[in-house]
């Protein structure tokens, strides 16, 4: 492809993007620029049309591959429905680590409700990630990068529930702000941490009765097991591998290990989940 008479290679892998870019204008460095010397550094970054993607990735069924690249990195992404027949929609976030932020989409945690309705239905791999700005200048807020690119776009191709974006990544608190965090927190009993330790807890110089030990370690773990000896033989029922390694008292980490293993614990005995479960 030619432009102003000067031989461009493009990626054919943009081609699936099209609506989001214009043919024309395929760059491979930042479509923004910066005024140091401004005070309200994002109002010198302007999107004038889409902005176009810095970099792609697809096959997010092994997004595991792109950890180096995105590992402790900021920026805006975007994830993209590529799916045959779909009008490109596509979610807009920020963050200040880019690959825990994707994973966590990824993995239907913590994420936006459409979009998981959407990879749901058509799978993880008809999505891409693309990277629309890279987070470098501390001094530049991320969620006004971001609501300035969820703007660049008509709404309704958005999986997002806001035209802003909502977050404290970069937001500094004001002196007034300050002063009144420091005058509520001045007494313990009103901070959300302090409130907790020592005289303050509430179960400060209380014990647990067994029962309420027994119901907890229910909660955190109700896998009902039964432990055999090594001739097979059942000899007791416990609610949780915890209490198996309580009455043998050995770690519990080291019934975890038998088990992978397929090896006797303490050569004597075997555990195995109760048949009705």
């Amino acid at each position: 492809m030619k432009i102003n008479n000067k031989q461009i290679y493009i990626n054919p892998f943009f081609q699936i993007i099209t609506n989001f870019s214009r043919k024309t204008k395929i760059k491979n460095h930042r479509n923004y620029t910066v005024n140091s010397n401004n005070n309200n550094i994002t109002d010198e970054i302007n999107f004038n049309s889409k902005p176009i993607p810095l970099k792609i990735y697809k096959h997010l069924s092994s997004f595991k591959n792109y950890k180096f690249d995105l590992y402790n990195k900021g920026g805006v992404y975007g994830i993209i429905n590529i799916y045959e027949g779909k009008n490109r929609q596509q979610y807009i976030g920020s963050s200040k680590n880019l690959y825990i932020r994707l994973s966590r989409h990824i993995k239907g945690r913590d994420s936006n409700n459409r979009l998981q309705s959407s990879i749901s239905k058509y799978g993880i791999n008809n999505f891409i990630i693309v990277i629309y700005y890279w987070h470098e200048n501390p001094n530049i807020i991320l969620t006004d990068i971001e609501t300035k690119i969820i703007k660049s776009f008509p709404f309704e191709d958005l999986y997002n529930h806001s035209k802003f974006a909502v977050g404290m990544s970069g937001y500094k608190h004001n002196i007034n702000s300050i002063q009144k965090m420091k005058t509520r927190w001045k007494e313990r009993k009103n901070h959300p941490v302090l409130s907790q330790i020592g005289k303050l807890n509430p179960m400060f110089g209380k014990k647990h009765t067994i029962e309420s030990i027994q119901k907890m370690s229910l909660n955190r773990s109700k896998i009902p097991v039964n432990l055999y000896n090594k001739y097979n033989k059942y000899i007791i029922r416990f609610i949780s591998y915890r209490e198996v390694a309580r009455y043998l008292n050995i770690p519990h980490p080291y019934i975890y290990k038998k088990l992978k293993s397929g090896k006797l614990i303490l050569n004597k005995y075997w555990v195995r989940k109760t048949e009705n479960e």
